[in-house]
């Protein structure tokens, strides 16, 4: 995780956090969100990287800040997660990638004895570092549950459900190192150009203003607010919603252009 000690200070700078204080549970819950409000989760900029090599594809933290600074680029958790963890691991935390079968990886925190949850490169993440439990344990947020329930492989099946009742996604997290061939395999694969792999063929966003939900999923704008309310719109104006992704989430419309010119080749039509 070796990189300049300059290129760090400058991440903290873009977190709008200039003085470092005594490590702490607090101190990384101010970075996660921080980092939630700074990086948005996305797959548009995988579109102007298809073709580039695994080198390009996973920024070094230089280029992650250039990236975010000149394009508007946060990245899916490989990006995110694997540049929040270099930030982390140089204040000292005690910090592992971990995979989350299948396809995703989180930062797995040891403090004080104890093993914590912390994901600054999913769609739905936490604000906050997630105690892990012995047992079975619900976490709930402002607009979904994610239930927690151990495997008899030793894993820790993560099942994320809407406000609603309807379950999102069901992963599988593992306590352990993740391996350099499992994130290699998995990058390969999430860059596989074919129909069947839906995160090449889709257009998601997620961002968090002021601890708000944000999401573009296509043509689909959801909000939620901490105070409960829920607001969606689906966009049928091409132009809007360029400008939507530029002003609000921060991308370039260059960005954003290449990435329905990717999908429109493979005849995927968003508008």
């Amino acid at each position: 995780m070796a990189e300049g000690g300059n290129s760090l200070r400058d991440y903290l700078k873009k977190l709008g956090i200039g003085t470092v204080k005594e490590n702490s549970l607090e101190q990384i819950e101010e970075l996660t969100r921080a980092h939630l409000h700074t990086f948005p989760f996305e797959l548009i900029s995988k579109y102007t990287l298809a073709g580039e090599n695994i080198e390009k594809r996973i920024p070094t933290v230089a280029e992650f800040l250039e990236r975010n600074t000149q394009l508007g680029w946060g990245g899916n958790c490989y990006v995110l997660n694997g540049r929040f963890i270099q930030l982390l691991d140089w204040l000292g935390y005690d910090v592992e990638l971990v995979p989350v079968e299948k396809g995703h990886i989180a930062i797995w925190l040891s403090w004080k004895g104890e093993d914590y949850l912390v994901d600054a490169g999913y769609a739905g993440p936490f604000f906050e570092p997630i105690p892990i439990k012995t047992g079975n344990w619900v976490v709930e947020t402002f607009y979904e549950t994610s239930h927690f329930e151990r495997s008899e492989d030793g894993g820790i099946v993560w099942t994320r459900v809407l406000d609603g009742g309807e379950p999102i996604v069901t992963k599988t997290l593992y306590l352990r190192k993740l391996t350099r061939a499992e994130f290699d395999f998995w990058l390969q694969r999430a860059y596989t150009d074919i129909p069947e792999n839906r995160l090449f063929r889709k257009i998601e966003v997620t961002w968090y203003p002021n601890g708000e939900r944000h999401q573009l999923m296509n043509t689909k704008y959801t909000v939620h607010k901490q105070n409960g309310e829920h607001f969606e719109k689906i966009f049928d104006n091409r132009e809007e919603w360029i400008q939507l992704i530029e002003d609000k989430a921060g991308i370039s419309r260059i960005s954003t252009e290449k990435a329905l010119r990717f999908l429109s080749e493979r005849g995927v039509e968003l508008f």
